[in-house]
C-alpha cells in the first residue's frame, strides 16, 4: 500500500556565507533536484553578513522511496555565470520523520571547496558536500511533514 506525505522545507536565513561580488555580497539562492524536476528559491542579497532567503519547498512524497538523498547547492547569482558556494545533503527519510509531529527548526551547515579554487577537484567539493573542505555558511530552515491524499510541489 502506497503513502503519500507532504514535505515542506523553509528557508529561513543565511548566515556566514563567503563574499563572492567585488562589492563583499552575495546574491543567494538554493537550488536542486527532486523526482527530476528543478526546484530553485529566488535570489536574495546579503546584508550584514545575514541572507534573509524566507522561503519554502513543498515535495510530494511518496512510499516506498525511490531514492533517500536530497542535494541542495546554494549559488551566487551573477549577470553573465552563477558560482556554486556549496550544497547540503539530506536524508528524506530523516527529515520526515523530524519534521512530523509540528515539525522542526534547525540550523544546517554548508560546505564545498576553499574560496579561489577551481577546476575538477573544486567542483567535486561544491557537489559533494561530503568531500567539501571549508566551511561555507549555515541556513536556518524549518521542516514539517504530514500525511497527504494528494501533496503537492510548488
Amino acid at each position: 500500500k502506497k503513502e503519500c506525505k507532504q514535505l515542506k522545507i523553509r528557508f529561513i536565513q543565511a548566515e556566514k556565507l563567503p563574499k563572492m561580488d567585488t562589492f563583499g555580497t552575495i546574491d543567494a539562492y538554493i537550488k536542486g533536484k527532486f523526482q527530476g524536476k528543478k526546484i530553485r528559491t529566488v535570489a536574495v542579497t546579503a546584508k550584514n553578513d545575514v541572507c534573509a532567503i524566507e522561503q519554502e519547498f513543498w515535495l510530494p512524497i511518496q512510499w516506498p522511496l525511490a531514492s533517500d538523498r536530497l542535494l541542495l547547492s546554494l549559488y551566487d547569482e551573477d549577470k553573465v555565470v552563477d558560482e556554486i558556494v556549496g550544497s547540503m545533503y539530506f536524508s528524506l527519510k530523516k527529515l520526515i520523520a523530524e519534521g512530523s509531529n509540528g515539525g522542526k527548526f534547525f540550523w544546517h551547515n554548508m560546505y564545498g571547496a576553499p574560496n579561489g579554487c577551481s577546476g575538477g577537484w573544486s567542483d567535486l567539493m561544491n557537489n559533494q558536500p561530503e568531500m567539501g573542505s571549508s566551511w561555507k555558511g549555515r541556513i536556518l530552515m524549518q521542516i514539517e511533514a504530514e500525511d497527504a491524499k494528494h501533496p503537492e510541489r510548488k
